[in-house]
C-alpha cells in the first residue's frame, strides 16, 4: 500500500490562520520552509510560493531554482500573489517557470479553494531514495533528472536493472525493467515491466492514445497493460507489462515466419478496430497515404 504524502511545503509569506484551518480540515500538514535547499519532498504532495507586496527576492530565486525539481518529485506547485500588481512583478521576475507543466499561477486565491485543489492532487507514491538503478550492457546511464521518475514509478522495488530495447522510430528510450522486490510475499523477482522515457508531452499523448484506442478495443491478453504514467516538469515515464521472450515481427520476417503473426495481428489483435469500419460508408483512397496521415508509416527520405 502506497504511503500517504500529506505535507504541503510553504515558501514566502506565512499562511494566515484561516488557510491553516482549511488545510487541517483536509488532513494536510503545512510545513513552512525558509529555503528549498535540502527540503525532504518525499512526504509532500504540493508546494506553495506565496508572494506578499514586499515580494522577497529569495522566494523568487527559490521558485526559479527548485520548481522543476519539485514537479519531478510529483508535487503540484502554486505561485500565489496577494494582488495584481504583485503578480505582475512575479511574472516579470519568475517568467522562466511560469509555463512549466505542473505550475499554477494565481492571484488572491481563497483559502478553501487552494486547500481543496491541493487535496485533490495525486502526487503518487513516495519516491524511494535508496532505489538501486543499473543500466545493463554498459549502455548510456540515466540522467540525474530522470532517475527521480524511476524512483517514483518503482518505489516498491529495492533494485531495478534496465535492459535497453532498440528498434523504435522515436528518440525515446525504452527499457525492459527487471525488478527486485524484497517486501513481496510471492517472491523477490516479479515478471519484468517495460518503461518508456520521453518528453512529457509525448508520453502524455501516448498514454491518452492508449486509453482511447487500445484499452477498450484490443483484447486484454493481446495488448500491453499500462500503469499510470509518471510525469516530471519536462520528462515523462510510461510503465506497463512486458511480454518476456517475445520476438519482433522483423525477426520473424527474416525467417519467413511472419505470415501467421501478421494474420493474428489483423484478425484478432486489431479485430475490434476493424469492426468499426462496418459502421461507416466505404472510402476510396490510398492505404499508404492514410497510414502516413495517421503517423503509422513514415517513408524514407
Amino acid at each position: 500500500m502506497a504511503k500517504a504524502r500529506p505535507e504541503v511545503l510553504w515558501f514566502g509569506t506565512p499562511p494566515p490562520p484561516e488557510t491553516k484551518r482549511e488545510f487541517v480540515q483536509r488532513n494536510l500538514h503545512l510545513l513552512c520552509c525558509a529555503s528549498a535547499d535540502g527540503v525532504d519532498t518525499s512526504k509532500a504532495c504540493a508546494a506553495v510560493f506565496q508572494f506578499g507586496s514586499d515580494m522577497p527576492e529569495d522566494v523568487v530565486r527559490a521558485a526559479d531554482a527548485h520548481v522543476r525539481t519539485l514537479i519531478d518529485s510529483g508535487l503540484r506547485v502554486d505561485l500565489i500573489a496577494d494582488d495584481d500588481e504583485t503578480m505582475g512583478r512575479v511574472q516579470a521576475s519568475a517568467k522562466s517557470v511560469l509555463n512549466v507543466a505542473g505550475v499554477a499561477v494565481r492571484t488572491d486565491m481563497p483559502a478553501h479553494s487552494l486547500a481543496e485543489t491541493i487535496a485533490r492532487h495525486d502526487a503518487g507514491q513516495r519516491p524511494r531514495a535508496d532505489l538501486k538503478i543499473e543500466v545493463a550492457g554498459d549502455r548510456e546511464p540515466l540522467r540525474e533528472a530522470d532517475k527521480i521518475l524511476f524512483k517514483r514509478a518503482f518505489a516498491h522495488c529495492s533494485r531495478i536493472v534496465l535492459e535497453e530495447l532498440t528498434g523504435g522510430l522515436s528518440q525515446a528510450r525504452v527499457f525492459a525493467v527487471q525488478m527486485t522486490v524484497h517486501t513481496s510475499n510471492a517472491g523477490a523477482w516479479p515478471q519484468p515491466d517495460f518503461a518508456k522515457l520521453d518528453r512529457r508531452d509525448k508520453i502524455d499523448q501516448e498514454y491518452r492514445n492508449y486509453r482511447e484506442y487500445a484499452d477498450k478495443y484490443i483484447p486484454f491478453g493481446l495488448r500491453p497493460n499500462i500503469h499510470d504514467p509518471v510525469f516530471g516538469a519536462e520528462r515523462g515515464l510510461l510503465v506497463g507489462s512486458f511480454v518476456d521472450r517475445s520476438e519482433s515481427l522483423w525477426n520473424l520476417a527474416q525467417r519467413n515466419l511472419a505470415a501467421r503473426a501478421v494474420t493474428s495481428l489483423i484478425e484478432e489483435t486489431l479485430g475490434g478496430w476493424r469492426d468499426q469500419a462496418y459502421g461507416k460508408d466505404p472510402e476510396e483512397g490510398s492505404v499508404v497515404q492514410a497510414m502516413i496521415d495517421a503517423e503509422i508509416l513514415r517513408l524514407a527520405s
